[in-house]
């Protein structure tokens, strides 16, 4: 875990990141979806004081149509850690995705508590209100976020959940043992019949084959 030392109060800002260069991805439906059906709830919950930070690639069609002076585009970036250390609230909005969603780990690990979907959330297997908040419909998603965002106890405790949990499930003792049992509960396969050394070649018979090699290759 690498937590920013930046605290409750001197954080301001929403955070996503992923890329979005793909404009029919997971990623670009989870953005559109956010700015706007979940942004114009958001800002009657928190007022308009907050900005939406993307950052990872994007298509140009997606950005001129979501972005805004409140909704910041910010390409690709040499490091993501400033942007952790000034949001307030990471949101990970994925209604339709496979695999681990490493983007929550990584805010986690930066010390920034995330508002995600039951799909992300059931991925990580990271108990909801505890170590992340959870939410589908637009009106939830929303008043997840307010809640995060207004509410500095609550946000002290998701996110020192959401450091040991990533802790926990990123160390790489963890990840070698949990590596090895599965490999161990593998079935072994039958032993195989073990095969006759073949008789080695003279030099003669090597030499010719080095040969015939060398020509096959050089056509």
């Amino acid at each position: 875990p690498m937590a920013a030392s930046a605290g409750f109060e001197a954080r301001r800002d929403i955070l996503f990141v992923g890329r979005l260069d793909e404009e029919d991805s997971p990623n670009a439906d989870s953005i559109r979806w956010f700015v706007r059906e979940v942004m114009p709830r958001l800002d009657r919950l928190v007022g308009t004081a907050y900005a939406v930070d993307i950052v990872g690639g994007c298509a140009p069609t997606l950005r001129d149509l979501l972005g805004s002076r409140r909704v910041r585009f910010h390409g690709r970036v040499e490091s993501v850690r400033n942007h952790y250390d000034h949001a307030r609230v990471f949101i990970a909005p994925t209604r339709f995705a496979a695999g681990i969603p490493h983007k929550v780990h990584e805010a986690a690990a930066h010390g920034l508590p995330s508002v995600v979907t039951r799909l992300i959330a059931a991925q990580l297997e990271w108990p909801a209100g505890e170590a992340l908040l959870s939410a589908d419909s637009p009106e939830d998603f929303a008043a997840a976020c307010a809640s995060l965002y207004q509410d500095r106890g609550l946000w002290d405790r998701v996110r020192d959940s959401g450091l040991a949990h990533v802790t926990k499930d990123c160390d790489p003792a963890h990840f070698t043992r949990t590596v090895q049992t599965l490999l161990d509960e593998m079935p072994r396969p039958a032993s195989m019949p073990q095969q006759q050394a073949p008789e080695p070649e003279s030099d003669g018979a090597a030499g010719a084959r080095s040969t015939r090699t060398v020509k096959e290759w050089s056509v």
